[in-house]
């Protein structure tokens, strides 16, 4: 957290370049710079080693479960925080540790540090006050009911690769409706996986996300919370996909049996580890689920055969001249 004000003299802050450093927060009045100050804490995978099996609680009134954590106190060293934390919320002892890794937490200011607490056994088992119920689970009994989307969850996801591998796409990824927030990211996005030519423009990609939300879903990426691919659509009674669905958003019919996608982007770094097939995967049932009957798409020759082993059926050339190219149009039954 940036402070507005000097923490010594009241002084509000000012922004000055600092050699080597870049723009830091300045108070003229002492002539300091006042670098950003934040909260750490610690956040603890517990492993019972007798049984192989990983502790996982719930809190403040919530039905998922989330790891074990708490703040450092002022004076104390990590190690020394993941060893009391432990203890106090559950009256298990900590043999030994290992530290996994970090990420900052914007919500709260807190920087996370994240460490494997091994626990020789249940003896003096004793949750406290702070934790609603807790359970042991397997390795992917707690990967199947750690909180979605949550820091925990990347803390768990990031430990189980180390051990036992990759997670598989499946679990690596998250598939939601996109929020207000991200239509700046798929617009980026957009412009990354496409030529300029093919690429929806910027305030088109953040129209249709205004437009239909619930038809433009995005792939999070669950270790880094980022979005790094999504599909989207508009949904029609019209049986022909046509370019004005790109740019004409009162086209949109929200109760159409149609769905006309406009884009499968995911990120270069992100491909060719079946994330688009995923994407495609959980839209199609999901749109099913919503009483839809078909969804059609348009992609260049090099692509059909990509869209047939998703279940797609190549209608032939499609009326589209989307960026001068000559396109083949898809469907696939719902």
């Amino acid at each position: 957290m940036i402070d507005k004000f000097c923490r010594e003299c009241g002084t509000r802050i000012e922004m000055k370049e600092l050699e080597h450093e870049g723009i830091v927060p300045y108070c003229p009045t002492c002539g300091q710079y006042r670098f950003p100050q934040y909260n750490v804490a610690v956040s603890m995978i517990v492993v019972n080693e007798e049984k192989d099996e990983i502790l996982l609680i719930q809190q403040y009134g919530r039905p998922s479960y989330i790891l074990v954590a708490g703040y450092v106190s002022r004076g104390e060293g990590l190690e020394d925080a993941v060893i009391r934390e432990v203890k106090e919320e559950t009256g298990l002892t900590v043999s030994h540790m290992k530290f996994n890794r970090t990420q900052f937490f914007e919500k709260s200011d807190t920087l996370m540090c994240n460490f494997t607490a091994f626990v020789a056994n249940t003896e003096g088992f004793d949750p406290n006050y702070e934790i609603d119920s807790c359970r042991w689970f397997s390795r992917e009994g707690a990967r199947a009911n750690i909180r979605p989307n949550s820091l925990a969850e990347y803390f768990l996801d990031a430990y189980l690769e180390d051990i036992v591998g990759p997670v598989p796409t499946r679990l690596r990824f998250g598939f939601r409706d996109i929020r207000p927030e991200e239509a700046e990211r798929a617009a980026e996005i957009e412009q990354i996986v496409f030529p300029p030519n093919e690429a929806v423009l910027p305030d088109d990609v953040k129209k249709q996300a205004a437009v239909a939300p619930d038809l433009f879903m995005v792939a999070i990426d669950k270790v880094n919370g980022q979005v790094v691919g999504f599909l989207n659509g508009l949904a029609t009674n019209e049986t022909e996909f046509r370019d004005e669905f790109f740019t004409d958003k009162s086209l949109h019919e929200p109760e159409g049996s149609t769905v006309m996608l406009l884009g499968l982007d995911v990120l270069p770094e992100y491909q060719r580890r079946g994330l688009g097939t995923e994407i495609m995967r959980h839209y199609c049932q999901r749109e099913k689920a919503k009483g839809r009957k078909r969804i059609v798409l348009t992609c260049l020759p090099g692509l059909v055969e990509m869209y047939k082993k998703m279940g797609f059926t190549d209608l032939g050339m499609s009326r589209s001249t989307w960026g001068g190219e000559s396109w083949h149009e898809m469907e696939i039954l719902l």
